[in-house]
């Protein structure tokens, strides 16, 4: 009787301990809520530009004052698929897009194998720095 007296007037805890509670001893919960604020910033500054490229596509360009006229129409469109240079031009850019693509996952592939599952610890790092040094020049 006494242990349940007991229990029963024990402070509540507080949310916040419950919170610590829930995050004591989950390394991998730890970092993934340290992550989703930048994270999501990220996609949404990501997929927002992705919308204004998008819905500026559809914008059009007043012949005679040249002010862009922010209304719903196709005309780029017609344009791109009608001109033999504008097609010319995205077909080249959706190939070198393809093959760049291709290229570097031939490359990044056994790289990332290799740092992975064969070299070394110091090998690790002389090949994560090369890899990192072209991102570090721009």
């Amino acid at each position: 009787m006494e242990a349940a007296d007991a229990l029963a007037s024990a402070p509540k805890r507080s949310a916040s301990r419950r919170l610590a509670d829930l995050f004591h001893g989950r390394p991998r919960f730890q970092v993934g809520a340290l992550l989703s604020g930048p994270v999501a910033w990220l996609v949404v500054g990501y997929l927002g530009s992705l919308a204004v490229l998008l819905v500026a596509a559809f914008w059009q360009v007043s012949p005679l004052s040249c002010e862009i006229v922010k209304g719903f129409s196709l005309a780029n469109f017609t344009t791109l698929a009608q001109e033999s240079v504008y097609r010319s031009i995205a077909v080249r850019t959706v190939t070198i897009a393809v093959l760049v693509t291709l290229t570097d996952a031939l490359l990044a592939f056994p790289t990332a194998f290799c740092m992975a599952k064969i070299a070394s610890r110091r090998t690790k790092a002389v090949l994560v720095v090369a890899v990192l040094m072209p991102l570090w020049a721009s």
